[in-house]
């Protein structure tokens, strides 16, 4: 049975980092249990939004619209009207009385997931300090078909390699990291062409202790949709001399040991699949280098989505993250709690990244990746059960 958030017969019509919780003129954050439909959603895709309202709101009730602008409510209440959802403007009156009804939230750590015009705004600032990199893996020419302005191309294959596809030790990435002009006392942003090489990169660069890491929700997929310019020409980052290799801060990613050890005691561990249903089954490996099938003995599903390369069950299908009241409902049906140690695996280690991302803005602390991931679990469970056979 798939998983139904109730949502309240609110729709807010503001973009995702308002309804987060970036200031905003009308809220700050968003009313507790409310629907985001950002408004522009409805320019791109209306038989999505259809589709989304008919699936989340309530079907018994009228709807209620907010929105900063007011021919954005009419044209929307419009649309619902026309598919014969009742529905009304949300008056500043009523809204008080919602406020007390509902309270207001935002995502803990929204400042961390940033949008579009906040990114043009740091890149058109000569005096901003962000560094922003566009994340990809051996794709160079996407990156220079069209980047956003100002960006330097990092390829993960530097810090990844086969088979394994794990990260490489901490001395050797550090040099790779300083060539490309990053060290620990910096803010940097990063985006991809598609986003969990951004979020896989920004794990490592979380684990070594970088200070100030913010990452563009949606990737280049919400910068077109705003229309900004993108840049074909590469740039090259200046190198940087220092980076403190004894200066870890956090100390995230997990070993298969250290995974078999948090096993040990579910009551306070939680080992959590992030792969789509029919891998975490054990229907499909999902890779063509992954020849086992199946998931941890005694880890939950935290769901993914379609493949190794999408993530739509945590994603709106703008590819920005998911409302996280939603997803953190999602994630306590399958005993994902913020209270718990959570460790996120997936294949290689690159969706279970965005997933450990979304966990982190969502304010939860107690959180790991097992970079590893099945491949290294599945080929390890063979190697014992071999080498038990043959004893």
């Amino acid at each position: 049975m798939e998983f139904v958030f109730t949502y309240s017969n609110i729709i807010d019509l503001r973009e995702e980092h308002f309804f987060n919780g970036w200031p905003s003129g009308i809220l700050d954050g968003h009313l507790q249990y409310s629907l985001n439909v950002p408004y522009y959603w409805l320019e791109l895709d209306p038989n999505m939004v259809l589709k989304i309202i008919q699936e989340k709101a309530p079907k018994k009730e009228e709807l209620w619209i907010i929105s900063e602008d007011p021919e954005h409510a009419t044209n929307f209440k419009k649309f619902l009207e026309g598919h014969k959802i009742p529905c009304q403007i949300l008056s500043n009156t009523k809204m008080d009385g919602l406020i007390q009804k509902y309270g207001l939230t935002k995502l803990p750590r929204y400042q961390k997931l940033v949008y579009a015009e906040w990114v043009h705004t740091q890149i058109e600032n000569p005096k901003s300090m962000f560094k922003l990199y566009h994340v990809g893996f051996k794709d160079k020419d996407v990156y220079l078909k069209g980047h956003i302005p100002k960006a330097y191309y990092f390829d993960l294959s530097e810090i990844e390699k086969p088979p394994n596809w794990q990260f490489m030790a901490d001395k050797e990435i550090i040099p790779i990291l300083k060539k490309y002009g990053i060290h620990q006392d910096m803010s940097i942003l990063l985006y991809g062409d598609n986003n969990i090489a951004a979020y896989r990169f920004a794990l490592v660069l979380f684990h070594l202790g970088v200070k100030d890491i913010r990452i563009l929700d949606g990737g280049l997929t919400s910068w077109k949709y705003k229309g900004y310019q993108l840049e074909k020409e590469e740039n090259v980052p200046e190198p940087c001399k220092d980076f403190d290799e004894e200066f870890l801060m956090r100390d995230v990613i997990r070993t298969l040991k250290q995974v078999e050890k948090m096993l040990e005691d579910k009551e306070f561990n939680t080992v959590v699949d992030i792969r789509s249903r029919e891998e975490h089954e054990g229907r499909i490996t999902g890779y063509d280098y992954v020849k086992h099938r199946g998931r941890i003995q005694g880890s939950v599903w935290g769901y993914g989505g379609t493949d190794v390369n999408d993530l739509a069950d945590l994603r709106n299908f703008t590819k920005t993250m998911l409302n996280f009241e939603e997803l953190q409902a999602k994630w306590k049906i399958q005993g994902i709690v913020k209270e718990k140690n959570n460790c996120f695996y997936c294949g290689t280690g690159w969706r279970a990244s965005e997933a450990f991302f979304y966990a982190y803005f969502m304010g939860w602390d107690k959180i790991s990746l097992y970079d590893g991931g099945w491949k290294e679990w599945g080929e390890e469970m063979e190697r014992r059960a071999i080498q038990e056979y043959y004893q």
